[in-house]
């Protein structure tokens, strides 16, 4: 009898050991499955400028139920108040319905706004603050065992970066307000004031001869493309952000009038720009970025290639404005919801010449980017300078230092 009840106590331990390491198992599948839909979301409303309802605008975009779609994401849980929950096939729900996906819409500058008002006291009017908005996501995952099905419901919560609607960039803009009667300088407003030297937009001031790049370069800048051949680009890569930065810094450096000093000619994969260039100056320190310093991510290798951008302007928070390049910005970009795709690609480059033949491949490459130009800018936050685009942040190389 002994023997009996020891045996069937192992077997109930064994059996709920099972089952905790199932639940286990489903609940990090879920979460892993919650995680890359939420992701998906937020990179389609930040290459459509906010824009993630149809042309009914009240169902969602075709894009973001595609992507819940392929993620068999089919969990769904209750929206939290001020968010608009949305069924998998993208159809509104009423609050307090069951949702798979619930959105949020914040103002920045009603925060702002608001914000101003509870220091100062008075009403403040930022009116100079271009309107910008970024957009809260929630979706939801559970703990799911073979026998008792949901057990509990789990959100993971994500938000896109500000999106500013007067020109589809996230150039962070100097905010001018205007309390009542207080804090008022000799022309009656106030700015806010940045913690080092300033000058352009409420940043560090930019060395002499230096002009920040926000639209892309013009198919007639002879620095970027070669006007004896078609206006194609120099190097076979257009569109790739080593590409970018490597004619970007020759701009610099040659309307600063110190490329015939210490050019900058070097195009490696963009986490191995920090191996080059020994005669400038670089830092490890991602809080010390600087005006026309190269910014890089990651350690450049074939299977890792990093990502490189260059610093536009550096704001008194000690945020950053860069500019970029990115294939899954140009035509790619139109088909994959603004992912990179090389198969893509590669066949933009076998219809014009074939993939093999230098006019082939840059013909390919031009297609992809000519309208526009595989190019953006960007306001990184303090966390993104730290980690942007998969890789860790490794080193800015200062071109005009």
């Amino acid at each position: 009898m002994k023997e009996s009840i020891s045996a069937t106590t192992i077997f109930q331990i064994v059996i709920l050991f099972i089952l905790l390491f199932t639940a286990i198992m489903c609940l990090t599948i879920n979460n892993s499955n919650a995680f890359g839909v939420k992701d998906e979301i937020i990179n389609i409303i930040e290459m459509n400028n906010g824009n993630y309802l149809s042309d009914d605008n009240n169902t969602l975009s075709e894009e973001i139920v595609d992507a819940i779609s392929a993620n068999s994401y089919r969990t769904t849980g209750i929206c939290d108040s001020g968010f608009q929950g949305f069924e998998r096939n993208g159809e509104p729900v009423s609050s307090g319905e069951r949702a798979s996906v619930c959105i949020r819409k914040v103002e920045v500058t009603t925060a702002i706004d608001n914000y101003l008002t509870s220091i100062l006291g008075s009403t403040v009017v930022t009116d100079e603050f271009v309107p910008g908005s970024y957009y809260q996501i929630v979706v939801f995952y559970q703990l799911d065992l073979p026998v008792i099905r949901q057990v509990y419901n789990f959100q993971t919560k994500g938000e896109t970066r500000i999106i500013y609607l007067n020109d589809g960039t996230t150039k962070m803009q100097p905010i001018n307000f205007k309390p009542k009667n207080k804090y008022k300088n000799n022309t009656g407003v106030t700015t806010l004031t940045p913690t080092g030297n300033t000058g352009g937009s409420g940043g560090t001031v930019s060395p002499a001869g230096f002009t920040i790049r926000t639209t892309k370069p013009d198919r007639t800048n002879s620095i970027y493309y070669n006007q004896s051949n078609n206006q194609l680009a120099y190097s076979d890569y257009e569109g790739e952000c080593a590409w970018y930065a490597r004619y970007r810094a020759e701009e610099i450096l040659k309307e600063t009038g110190l490329w015939s000093s210490k050019p900058w000619t070097w195009a490696p994969n963009g986490g191995a720009y920090c191996n080059y260039g020994s005669n400038f100056t670089k830092s490890k320190n991602y809080n010390a970025p600087k005006p026309g310093a190269l910014m890089v991510w990651g350690v450049g290798t074939n299977s890792s290639p990093g990502h490189v951008a260059v610093v536009e302007e550096v704001y008194d928070d000690g945020t950053v404005l860069i500019s970029e390049a990115y294939i899954g910005l140009g035509r790619v970009g139109e088909v994959t919801g603004g992912l990179s795709n090389y198969d893509i690609l590669f066949s933009y480059m076998d219809s014009r010449g074939g993939r093999n033949n230098p006019v082939g491949w840059k013909n390919g490459r031009k297609y992809n980017c000519e309208k526009t130009g595989c190019f953006r800018t960007m306001h990184l936050t303090k966390s993104q300078m730290s980690y942007y685009m998969g890789a860790s942040f490794n080193c800015y190389i200062y071109l005009l230092d």
